[in-house]
Formats: structure tokens, sequence, C-alpha cells
């Protein structure tokens, strides 16, 4: 896991027409505003250590092919919690809902992945409206 902390994101986000991009300071580049927020809420966390964009792209066969899939992000949660690194994809629930068939033989590579680096897997999904901060 500290070689995938270590290292510069798997995918690198470009700027583009399409869509929201940016920086979050001390966390990384974003490329929707649902990562945005999200990176929002854990940099203002106290039980977040670190957090990494991007973390590691993942080899999967689906449909006969060879194809990748690149998790959102890692969170670190600081030690003294001993909670194990969470991987994470952030969409809206339609996202899931109209690309489930996609969707879900990339999961499976990310959970298989994160049994054997004992990581905990987690894909985050988002209500339709979003609620203000409190």
């Amino acid at each position: 896991m500290d070689i995938i902390l270590a290292c510069e994101p798997a995918r690198k986000i470009r700027s583009g027409n399409r869509g929201v991009r940016g920086n979050v300071p001390k966390f990384g580049r974003f490329e929707s505003t649902l990562e945005r927020e999200l990176m929002e809420l854990l940099r203002f966390s106290n039980s977040v250590e670190r957090f990494k964009p991007q973390p590691i792209t993942i080899p999967l066969r689906w449909r006969g092919r060879l194809s990748k899939y690149t998790p959102d992000g890692l969170i670190v949660f600081k030690r003294e919690l001993r909670h194990s690194p969470i991987l994470y994809e952030v969409k809206y629930r339609e996202g899931y809902r109209n690309k489930w068939r996609e969707l879900k033989p990339k999961f499976r590579a990310a959970r298989a992945l994160c049994r054997k680096k004992l990581l905990t897997s987690l894909q985050t999904t988002y209500p339709q409206k979003r609620r203000p901060y409190t």
C-alpha cells in the first residue's frame, strides 16, 4: 500500500471541455463536482490522514477483452483509528444504475485487489439532491 501512496496518480486528470475539473489544496485533482465535494469533506475531517486521487489502475478482462479501471481515490485514516484505507468510486446513484453492467466487473476487480492489499473497498453513492453542509 505504501507504493500506491508514494507514486504519482495512475491516471492524470487533464483539463477539458466536459464537466468540472480542478484542484483541492493538499489533496489533488478532481474531475467532477461529486469528487470535489467528497475531497473537501475529507480535507476537514479529523480522522483522515491522507488522500490520493486516481491511486491505481486495475487490469481486468471484460467481454473477452483486456480492460482497466482506475478508482476515484484512496482514503487513508490516522493510524490511531486502526481503520484500513478505503478505495472509493463516487457517482450519482443514477450513474450506477445506467452503467451497472460495465461497472460490476470493475468493482469485482477492485474488491479482489483490496483483499490482497488489505484495503477496505467502498463504492460511494450520492442522493439525487445535494444537502447543505451542516
